[in-house]
């Protein structure tokens, strides 16, 4: 895979992490791991949610420059903007569903396109959003498959979340359940779509 080819499925795994994050957030039927802590912590310390989500991430690129500083490079930076902008287009897009019968499906559509867009993002190979670069970096420490590090690291986020005052929801949990199996299964199948065409690539080692 030729460095630019890398680069755009990297940026369009982003963007497409970003759609699935509007999506989820139009069914309404909780927030991700990530999103409980920060509208917590935004709510506790005054700031724009935008912002202590951007303070966060820089925290999240120390820690993996510290744990790991392969795992960060310079398209690390760049991942929350384009999923950003992947949020805000899919939220213009799509209306509130959280009164329609079809909300829960929606829902659910939102969970499938994060996992794939998370899995293209890591797949590319050209570098990790803040989130992913420190949960390499934790696998790198801990030996961990990238689920269980994920289940940790996540399970920690929503406790947190909580006690800053956060919500949790039914799809918060349906989501802790089921994102990092999904990212997993979706990169083992870009892994075998990859050697059929004799181009192995190996992103967990």
């Amino acid at each position: 895979m030729k460095q630019m080819r890398r680069i755009i499925l990297f940026l369009a795994g982003c963007f497409l992490l970003g759609t699935g994050i509007g999506v989820c957030n139009a069914g309404g039927w909780g927030m991700d791991a990530l999103d409980v802590l920060t509208t917590g912590l935004a709510g506790k310390i005054g700031l724009a949610l935008s912002l202590v989500n951007f303070a966060v991430y820089l925290v999240m690129s120390g820690a993996a420059l510290i744990l790991d500083k392969k795992q960060v490079a310079i398209w690390t930076f760049a991942a929350p903007f384009v999923t950003s902008l992947g949020i805000d287009l899919s939220m213009r897009v799509l209306p509130v569903l959280r009164l329609s019968a079809f909300s829960f499906g929606v829902y659910m559509a939102g969970i499938l396109v994060m996992g794939f867009g998370n899995a293209l993002s890591i797949y590319a190979n050209c570098g990790r959003s803040p989130y992913d670069a420190f949960l390499y970096a934790l696998m790198t420490r801990t030996k961990k498959s990238y689920a269980v590090v994920r289940w940790i690291f996540d399970g920690s986020c929503i406790l947190l979340g909580l006690i800053l005052g956060g919500s949790l929801g039914i799809g918060t949990v349906i989501a802790f359940l089921v994102i990092g199996k999904l990212i997993e299964f979706f990169i083992g199948l870009f892994d075998r779509i990859a050697a059929h065409n004799d181009k192995p690539q190996v992103v967990f080692s």
